[in-house]
């Protein structure tokens, strides 16, 4: 019944293995997360929460995510949206979640986009939560680029966004496996002072 999280006094800069504590009181600090908890079944199941400024202002703006590139389509078809009301009443994020996330069952990695907040990815694996919150951070700030220039851009069609999807999450190893294994592996060297401090986002790109 327990599960693992970063503490709430520790910046994510700061957040250590051994630093992660055991929460035993669900839906008290973290109800969005307990909710989450109990709306997918099995027993393993990470939840990434982010509030870059990327995705904090897209989670703003009424039309959501747009999917504007190749890259973004890893998370095409699992993006749900979320009142920040309702993830405050308790009654309604249960019922919301339960029913949410059965439409979008068939996919591996989901995507909360909590409107006016921020977003949390949803995974069997914290690779996976990880590799899609990247992606997810990476979509954000593409889209904020492309409307700061206020001239035309191409959004790709839904079945090029499923094709491309496909691909990637069918890949051997997939895509996720891929770049979790580089991101361990470039921090290890980083912690070693073998390379440059990089930005979090570049995992994904």
């Amino acid at each position: 019944k327990d599960y693992l999280t970063s503490p709430p006094d520790e910046l994510c800069s700061t957040v250590t293995p051994w630093g992660l504590t055991f929460s035993s009181w669900p839906g008290v600090a973290r109800p969005l997360d307990d909710a989450v908890y109990k709306a997918v079944p099995g027993s393993s199941l990470a939840v990434a929460h982010s509030l870059n400024s990327a995705i904090e202002a897209v989670s703003c703006l009424e039309e959501g995510v747009l999917l504007a590139s190749e890259r973004s389509a890893l998370l095409y078809g699992s993006i749900m949206y979320l009142d920040w009301e309702d993830a405050m009443d308790s009654s309604k994020l249960a019922a919301w979640t339960a029913t949410m996330f059965k439409e979008v069952e068939h996919q591996p990695a989901k995507v909360i986009i909590i409107r006016n907040h921020g977003a949390m990815t949803v995974a069997p694996t914290i690779g996976e939560a990880f590799v899609t919150m990247c992606r997810l951070s990476r979509a954000c700030a593409i889209q904020q680029q492309l409307l700061s220039t206020r001239e035309r851009f191409r959004i790709l069609s839904n079945d090029a966004l499923e094709a491309a999807a496909l691909r990637l999450r069918q890949e051997d190893p997939a895509v996720h496996v891929r770049e979790w294994k580089a991101a361990r592996r470039w921090l290890g060297l980083s912690e070693h002072g073998d390379l440059p401090a990089l930005p979090r986002t570049s995992f994904a790109g």
